[in-house]
Formats: C-alpha cells, structure tokens, sequence
C-alpha cells in the first residue's frame, strides 16, 4: 500500500490527526526546504471565520434548494499561488464518496470564497518551484507533495472543527454532510 492510499484510509477513518503527524515525521526527516513551514502549522485559528462563512452559505443556499449536502473545495493552491481560498457548493440530495462524479453537478453557489490566511510565504514557495521547474531537484518532488498532503489534511481538520462548532451552536446546518478536498485532489473528507 503507497502513502496515499494509507492517507485515503486514515481520512475515511477520521484518523485526520494520525495522518498529520505521520506526514509531519516523514516531512521532517527530508533535507529543509521551504515545503516545511506546513510542519506544525494549523488551520484551527480560521474555525470561527469558517463557521460563519458555512452558516452564511447555507442560509442563502435554503433560499433556493433544500441543502442535504455542501461540497468544500479549496482552489488548486498548488499551481494558483497568488491567493489561497474554500469555496462551497450546495446539494438537495447527498451522494456517495466513493463515486464523486455527482459532485460537479451541483445546485447552488454563491461564488463567495473564504480566503486562506497566514501562509504567504509556503505559497511563495510553491511560486518560486514553478517559476524555477525545480520538480528535477533531487527529492523536492517528494517533499512537496508531502506539503501538499499536509495542507489537505489540515484543511480538512478545521472543517471538523467548525461542524464540531456547528453542533456546538444547534447550527441548522449541523446534521448536513459535509464533504472537503482540494481541487484536483481525491483525498476527499466526509463529515
């Protein structure tokens, strides 16, 4: 079993924790470059801007649809370096995770983003990998898709924390299934 399919399981398994720090160990014992300022960051400062940006796409999704599922994606940062952000999309029925193919159809968006915060210079970094091609220095590949796995991950866990606030609170939207990944990214979350 490679490394993603290990992570894939430890998502399914809400084992988002176990899964951060084995990345985080495996990140750690590669030679320093600017992919490691993920190591020991976190997203769990956004969960209240999170909290409200959900609760406000939700009731403005209700005006129009009846919302059994939201689909969270954060843009394709590893490539969209100027601006990193979560957009939402509302569905009246609620699919499988195992087959996504529904999730490009949905119902209702607001176009509104969630801007991420506090890790300009990461994406400095995966700027300057693709201004530079540096994909042929030796193991920065690996090293930055560890990167990139940490950023799902994380992403992900403050998605838990906010439907966590959200049950908290008696959030309407507290019992809806949420699903979060990235754009391109099959590492796909279900809360």
């Amino acid at each position: 079993m490679d490394l993603e399919e290990k992570i894939q399981k430890w998502i399914a398994a809400d084992q988002l924790d176990l899964a951060i720090e084995t990345l985080e160990i495996a990140l750690s014992k590669k030679p320093v470059t600017i992919f490691h300022e993920i190591i020991g960051s976190s997203f769990i400062p956004l969960t209240e801007g999170l909290f409200s940006f959900i609760d406000q796409f939700y009731r403005d999704a209700q005006k129009e649809i009846t919302v059994k599922a939201i689909y969270a994606e954060m843009n394709g940062f590893s490539i969209n370096t100027d601006m990193w952000f979560i957009q939402l999309f509302g569905f009246s029925e609620c699919g499988d995770s195992t087959d996504t193919d529904w999730l490009a159809d949905y119902e209702f968006n607001n176009e509104l983003v969630l801007p991420i915060l506090g890790l300009e210079k990461l994406q400095a970094g995966f700027q300057d990998y693709l201004d530079h091609e540096r994909w042929d220095e030796d193991g920065l590949e690996d090293t930055r898709e560890l990167c990139e796995w940490l950023i799902i991950l994380r992403l992900q866990q403050v998605f838990r924390e906010a439907k966590s606030l959200a049950k908290e609170k008696k959030a309407q939207w507290a019992g809806i299934t949420l699903f979060v990944t990235a754009h391109d990214y099959d590492l796909l979350y279900k809360i």
